[in-house]
């Protein structure tokens, strides 16, 4: 949930009451605001000229505030690495210099101490069998600028395509059971949304979209992620034993739409 009470601390560790203005949960990105004048704002660079052994540089609370302003330098490993946080497929910048704990959020500086990216997240030092290092990654402030922008401007992020639906994955257990196809069911239809108006009823199993077999919520979001809102997304369901082509027009999911119908990339709500 939202925070009830926020503070913002300066480099001269100076604590200030801040207000949030919007914030976006498939990015964790967030927009605050302080009541201060005065201040020297960051330049913003250009992540999309970033090359690959280009010198950067994190800044952060590794750890927390007993490292207030903790920087580490490296490379970019990477340009456009797309990874999954959190069940969420994001596109970030790769790099060696060292984030940890407390880092998120602290900007990624080029050489001429632009943000070029916003910290994001590394891979443990244990990943599955294999131990690992210097795997850190930001997203490219190119792109949250665009966030950022939406956020402060309409308080949500513009674009999103939203279908209207609560789902639950299909399992071959559950496909034996009840003798319907592996795909994503239907629990629930928001009401004038994207999949109401196409004729999308609850208890209908989703087996195909654009073409592409289904088996769950996560591969049907990805692929109605690559269409914006006003485009057609086209969809096989299967419904009473036969099956059905519908072609829905993709909404734009926004802050007032609510859940559990803001189709956020997991097993049950898309």
């Amino acid at each position: 949930g939202e925070a009830t009470e926020v503070s913002v601390v300066f480099s001269d560790e100076s604590e200030h009451d801040a207000k949030i203005i919007a914030y976006d949960t498939e990015t964790d990105l967030a927009v605050l605001k302080v009541n201060e004048t005065g201040l020297t704002p960051a330049e913003f660079g250009d992540s999309d000229d970033l090359r690959v052994g280009e010198l950067v540089i994190a800044v952060g609370n590794p750890l927390g505030f007993e490292l207030f302003g903790s920087v580490t330098s490296g490379i970019v490993s990477a340009k456009n690495r797309k990874i999954d946080i959190n069940e969420k497929s994001m596109t970030l910048i790769q790099t060696d210099a060292a984030i940890n704990s407390g880092n998120s959020g602290g900007p990624l500086l080029n050489s001429s101490g632009q943000v070029i990216g916003i910290n994001s997240a590394k891979m443990s030092s244990n990943y599955g069998s294999a131990s690992v290092e210097g795997l850190g990654f930001a997203i490219p402030i190119d792109d949250a600028k665009v966030i950022i922008d939406d956020l402060i401007n309409y308080k949500y992020v513009k674009g999103r395509p939203q279908i209207g639906i609560s789902t639950v994955d299909v399992t071959e257990s559950v496909s034996r059971y009840y003798d319907i196809p592996l795909g994503v069911y239907v629990q629930d239809v928001q009401e004038g949304g994207s999949a109401d108006l196409a004729g999308i009823q609850k208890g209908d199993v989703i087996i195909d979209a654009d073409g592409k077999p289904i088996t769950t919520a996560e591969e049907l979001n990805t692929i109605k992620n690559n269409h914006k809102a006003g485009e057609t997304l086209k969809l096989t369901i299967t419904r009473a034993g036969e099956d059905m082509q519908i072609e829905l027009v993709l909404q734009e999911a926004n802050a007032d739409k609510g859940t559990p119908f803001n189709d956020e990339t997991s097993v049950d709500d898309n």
